[in-house]
């Protein structure tokens, strides 16, 4: 899934359709997944925190999805 950087963040780009179709699946695979909305507070704890941030620079595929919103 492509992604967009926020501030050196990335986040999946993708339109609300797309997202849910992604989220079904991983459902329906029990896959662990966490959703969260683009907000300042996110991306500012995010850059202040390195590891909390070292856990989005992850491949898209090997960890819970992220959603723009």
């Amino acid at each position: 899934m492509e992604t967009v950087n926020i501030l050196e963040v990335p986040f999946a780009k993708a339109t609300m359709d797309e997202m849910v179709t992604t989220l079904e699946k991983r459902l329906l695979n029990e896959e662990k997944t966490f959703v969260v909305t683009a907000n300042p507070e996110f991306v500012m704890h995010a850059r202040e925190k390195q590891a909390f941030l070292s856990e989005f620079k992850k491949p898209i595929s090997s960890q819970p999805m992220a959603l723009v919103s």
